[in-house]
């Protein structure tokens, strides 16, 4: 198997460690006063920029491996893919607008762990999906 199958499942399963340290963070909330909340958003934009680019590089990735006739199946990636990424951004925009606005949308706020979780079940689901086609 190339070099480039191994670099996405790697990047996958980087991006899942680095998603569930953020969840790490974001649930110490209630524990701690002293939120870092600069931290985990932070955290949280360099996941949504490392999925985005995932996702991306398992398309040229999967292109090039037809090309060199390999088969390298990653069923279901680019939907799982692509709900990932609306999850995430639908979390991001209830967090800021939430934050931004606590009067008004104090509520919406909630939403925003419950979306993160699913895209990380997601995730997980991806990244075992690109470890089977890898090993399996």
């Amino acid at each position: 198997m190339p070099f480039s199958a191994y670099l996405y499942t790697f990047w996958q399963i980087a991006g899942l460690i680095l998603g569930v340290y953020n969840l790490q963070v974001g649930m110490t909330k209630p524990l701690v006063k002293a939120f870092p909340i600069r931290r985990h958003r932070t955290l949280g934009w360099l996941f949504l920029i490392i999925v985005i680019v995932g996702i991306y590089l398992g398309r040229i990735i999967t292109d090039d491996l037809k090309k060199q006739n390999i088969n390298f199946k990653l069923s279901g990636q680019p939907a799982i893919g692509t709900i990932i990424i609306i999850l995430l951004v639908l979390g991001t925009i209830f967090s800021e607008v939430g934050l931004r606005n606590k009067d008004k949308f104090s509520a919406i706020i909630k939403w925003h762990p419950w979306l993160n979780i699913l895209a990380m079940g997601l995730l997980t689901a991806q990244t075992f999906i690109a470890v089977l086609a890898l090993f399996g």
